[in-house]
């Protein structure tokens, strides 16, 4: 009995081993690749999906909230005088031209919008360690797809600003790196916008 407990556990660390092997030896461009293919599938399924929900449910998520109280508040039907507006007054400037649309094709289109988001977040990360004369093995990358895969889905079916708010944070620690006057202030404004769009989503 003991000698069955033994060997399943040595082919436990042995199967454990071989997928850790497996990882390393990964090249870091088909890792990026394929992240990259698998976000546009769920972003576009994530899409398509709005576009039902709009058909079937009302307030579902963070921006069809803003979508039928910003205009009416805009045009004096409304005050703002609740927590119930879902994301900052300064998002009016990213949010703002969406209200042209229909409500189901701004859905379907600021889902779309969020995978350049992410990609810029991603890639600027990327971008941060390098400039710091890191390297990130292919390893480092699939967790980092791993660990942000959830909060991207979350944040395509909640139609949240989350990466909204992490991309001027993430450029403005990319520009930080840069030890020059015009290199310091854009880092400062961009992670004091920042600073605004998530204190913003935490007080909430």
């Amino acid at each position: 009995m003991t000698s069955l407990f033994l060997q399943a556990k040595n082919n436990r660390f042995r199967d454990i081993r071989s997928i850790l092997h497996f990882t390393v030896t990964l090249r870091p461009r088909p890792v990026l690749l394929s992240a990259l293919g698998l976000a546009s599938i769920l972003t576009l399924v994530i899409s398509l999906q709005q576009l039902y929900r709009v058909r079937t449910e009302d307030n579902f998520n963070d921006f069809d909230r803003w979508m039928t109280m910003v205009p009416v508040w805009l045009h004096g039907s409304a005050t703002y005088v609740n927590d119930l507006l879902p994301t900052p007054p300064i998002s009016l400037f990213a949010l703002g031209p969406l209200s042209m649309l229909s409500r189901s094709m701004s859905h379907f289109v600021w889902a779309l919008l969020k995978l350049p988001f992410v990609c810029a977040v991603f890639l600027l990360s990327i971008g941060i360690v390098k400039r710091a004369h890191g390297t990130l093995s292919s390893s480092a990358l699939v967790l980092m797809v791993l660990c942000g895969a959830l909060a991207f889905v979350e944040d395509l079916q909640q139609g949240q600003v989350n990466f909204l708010a992490l991309l001027p944070l993430a450029a403005g620690l990319y520009m930080a790196q840069e030890e020059t006057p015009a290199g310091q202030i854009a880092a400062g404004l961009l992670i004091g916008l920042a600073q605004v769009l998530l204190a913003f989503i935490t007080n909430r």
